[in-house]
């Protein structure tokens, strides 16, 4: 498998997200400590029992969809990442958001092996954190889906996805 061709860290750009509007937002806990980065368009969950936010733990796969702070004007988007080594206390806060069947949002942050131009349709599930093609079954669980093949505001390509269940 190989990743979106992208330049920097992932985007995510919300173009439904029921979360943003009903207020299923986390973001009080500290990311596991192996992690150096965490990038938008990330999938994590929020194990609350273990006091972290993490790629394998109990609780559903929420979106890295965390606050872009750049501070230098010739950053955008693409430059922005939370980094173990910028963070005060050695840790990573992520904004994760819950998502519901119905949210879609364009990131160049997946996971595809079929070629550019026969993506639309094809469904992905969150594996290591990153959303990734699967067969034509792509089993139980959430479950997303390629409404299209499209490019973000910085011309990168990208797809948008919708949450099919």
């Amino acid at each position: 498998m190989a990743k979106l061709d992208k330049k920097g860290y992932g985007q995510v750009e919300p173009n439904h997200l029921a979360g943003q509007k009903s207020g299923a937002i986390y973001a009080m806990l500290p990311a596991d400590n192996s992690l150096d980065v965490v990038e938008n368009g990330m999938f994590m969950k929020y194990d609350y029992a273990a006091g972290e936010c993490n790629l394998d733990g109990n609780g559903e796969d929420m979106l890295v969809f965390s606050e872009v702070k750049l501070y230098d004007p010739t950053h955008s988007y693409k430059d922005f990442a939370l980094k173990k080594a910028d963070s005060v206390d050695g840790k990573i806060y992520p904004r994760l958001m819950l998502t519901f069947p119905g949210d879609h949002f364009t990131t160049n942050l997946v996971d595809l092996t079929s070629p550019k131009g026969s993506r639309k349709g094809k469904f992905l599930t969150v594996q290591d954190g990153i959303l990734t093609e699967q067969g034509s079954d792509p089993g139980e669980g959430m479950v997303w889906q390629v409404a299209m093949e499209t490019t973000l505001a910085d011309g990168q390509p990208a797809v948008k996805v919708i949450r099919v269940r």
